[in-house]
């Protein structure tokens, strides 16, 4: 129906964002086994609305940090509710 005369829009921000997310990625993955606070926000929860979590960074994943405290606590935590994460070191870019 579409035919050929016309063309779906493309935005650029799909791309951008995506670039930026991988960037993230790369420098978090260069930096496993580092101490690091994370700052996350679950709008969804009255108790744990605004959460700080610190401890070592084991991994990331296209969607999820993984983080281990001190007392073998483990966490994954979604990217989509992590506001910035700090580093308490010099980071590997």
């Amino acid at each position: 129906m579409n035919g050929s005369f016309y063309q779906n829009p493309t935005f650029q921000s799909d791309t951008m964002n995506t670039r930026l997310e991988e960037s993230s990625n790369n420098i978090l993955d260069l930096n496993k086994g580092k101490k690091i606070k994370v700052y996350t926000s679950f709008p969804f929860s009255n108790d744990y609305k605004d959460k700080l979590f610190e401890g070592m960074l084991e991994g990331i994943k296209e969607d999820s940090l993984i983080l281990s405290e001190s007392n073998d606590t483990w966490y994954i935590i979604p990217l989509q509710f992590i506001n910035y994460i700090t580093f308490n070191e010099k980071i590997s870019i």
